[in-house]
């Protein structure tokens, strides 16, 4: 079995086809206008990946925590108000920690990484062009991407930057740290609040290539779209959902299809998920279930929304599975749509 290819993003397409109308139209008798077609049409296809793991689906990570106490006990050690501040060069904060992906990230392979973001200076004097804001995998000394600040930061001033890098690991545990500070000084008086930081507000835009999960984490995928099925005024619609389902992703998948009204379920397909095996680009794996699906048919008559959910589960080691696998799904109704037009 083969399907035709699948764009990644869920479609709904409930389109009558006017032959089968016709001959519906055909069989009908003047003095009686009750008829009945039979319909053979697709409902719905999509397409799911890691790259549709909820909470990755923006593919951003965004956070303000970057806070360093440069003064007041901190890295410089200024308090109060001081008759002047000789040049330095070299200082560096303390890492902060930090986390970007959830309980089931071990790490990240990514394509592309855009580090983005903005430093604010709360002090009395101006920092030299030249800092570099450091991203780290915790426990690991060469830096996952450097941005180098190309311009001097005044006093009570903020400095944006952005900063691309290709082929970057990214554990889930990250640390943040700013090195080479330096500042030309003071040569008058000026005073240090204690309890203002140097803040930094970042964020990653990342294109995923691949995630190692962490063992024994059940998983989800998920799409959701908007849905219209075009029979509301239909009398009544008896018949069947085909589930036709097409997976190389490398672990079992335990797949349902939702509709929803309003945010609320109103059916599934089928009523309790159905498994589908690993499979393999090389060697897919294949599967179709046919459901009993008149009450549901006549269900989505005020339907308006679709969900295609897949659940995977980690084995006991961490499993790897790069963006190219992927789970294909396709709804087709079996139907008989009985029109009254009296």
């Amino acid at each position: 079995m083969e399907f035709p290819p699948f764009p990644i993003r869920l479609q709904t397409i409930f389109k009558p086809l006017l032959g089968l109308w016709l001959l519906g139209l055909g069989a009908c008798s003047n003095r009686d206008l009750n008829w009945a077609p039979k319909l053979y049409t697709p409902l719905a296809k999509s397409t799911l990946s890691i790259q549709n793991i909820p909470g990755l689906q923006n593919q951003v990570f965004a956070s303000s925590s970057g806070n360093f106490n440069l003064a007041g006990g901190g890295v410089l050690g200024f308090t109060g108000t001081v008759p002047f501040v000789v040049p330095f060069s070299g200082a560096s904060t303390t890492p902060a920690t930090f986390n970007i992906g959830n309980n089931y990230v071990s790490s990240f392979a990514l394509d592309t990484l855009v580090f983005s973001g903005r430093l604010t200076n709360p002090l009395p004097i101006t920092l030299n062009r030249g800092m570099r804001i450091v991203i780290r995998n915790v426990g690991q000394a060469t830096p996952a991407i450097v941005h180098t600040t190309n311009r001097d930061i005044p006093a009570n001033g903020t400095y944006t930057f952005s900063e691309t890098a290709l082929n970057v690991n990214l554990n889930d545990n990250l640390s943040l740290a700013i090195e080479d500070i330096g500042s030309p000084g003071s040569a008058t008086p000026v005073t240090f609040n204690p309890g203002t930081p140097l803040s930094v507000s970042y964020q990653f835009r990342f294109a995923i290539g691949s995630i190692t999960f962490l063992p024994n984490r059940s998983i989800p995928m998920q799409i959701d779209d908007s849905f219209r099925f075009n029979f509301q005024n239909a009398q009544e619609i008896t018949g069947d959902i085909l589930l036709n389902k097409e997976s190389n992703f490398p672990l079992s998948l335990q797949v349902q299809v939702l509709f929803l009204t309003g945010g609320s379920i109103v059916g599934a397909v089928p009523p309790t998920g159905i498994a589908i095996a690993a499979g393999t680009p090389a060697s897919p794996t294949f599967g179709q279930t046919r459901v009993s699906a008149s009450d549901l048919l006549n269900q989505l008559k005020t339907a308006d929304g679709i969900r295609v959910l897949a659940v995977f589960t980690t084995p006991a080691t961490p499993a790897t599975i790069n963006k190219n696998s992927a789970l294909r799904v396709q709804l087709t109704a079996d139907a008989q749509v009985k029109l009254n037009n009296q």
